[in-house]
């Protein structure tokens, strides 16, 4: 009789803490996730009073010329092809290693927060590429803060034959190193 009743209380008592840490991991869960969406700061690139969006007017052309860096010229076909990339910004402007197609006019391109920062902050311009040859068009330039994730998308901006490519810098002094990747969806 003893054994049953602590049989019975035993089972009890694992039901009740495997029901609490059910309860806790949810509930930690749920924090992660809402706090991890506040982390990321998402823009459209077709909406033109974004605040983060840098007046054209702003950008001279000799911030457009890359500093020991070259535009890129090998393709990457987006569609079912997720394009993963790294940068360590030391002063430099670094474009990404390749152009994207593939995508049917809508794309997303992903900046986690850097793993380190002597910058409050650091652009990403999007640019089309124009057909063969090494002639770009600027697209958009985005102020974006160091201590967020990034999250940009288009539908408009860029047509579905569009190529496009981004650059990032941080100044001359910017010392960074930022990741992420682009996809179409």
């Amino acid at each position: 009789m003893k054994k049953r009743i602590v049989g019975i209380f035993l089972t009890i008592a694992l039901a009740c803490v495997g029901i609490m840490t059910s309860y806790a991991a949810k509930n930690i869960d749920e924090k992660v996730s809402i706090s991890d969406e506040e982390n990321v700061i998402k823009i459209n690139i077709d909406d033109k009073n974004n605040p983060y969006l840098v007046d054209e007017g702003y950008i001279s052309d000799i911030e457009i010329v890359p500093y020991g860096s070259n535009r890129p010229t090998k393709e990457w076909y987006l569609y079912d092809n997720q394009y993963t990339w790294s940068a360590a910004i030391n002063g430099n402007t670094l474009y990404s290693s390749y152009y994207f197609t593939g995508h049917n006019g809508r794309f997303c391109l992903y900046a986690y927060k850097p793993s380190y920062s002597n910058v409050s902050s650091y652009s990403i311009t999007i640019y089309k590429r124009k057909g063969t040859s090494s002639t770009s068009t600027y697209v958009q330039s985005y102020n974006v803060p160091t201590n967020k994730d990034l999250e940009f998308h288009s539908e408009r901006k860029i047509s579905e034959n569009d190529q496009f490519y981004f650059k990032i810098s941080g100044g001359r002094k910017a010392n960074f190193a930022a990741n992420g990747y682009v996809d179409a969806y």
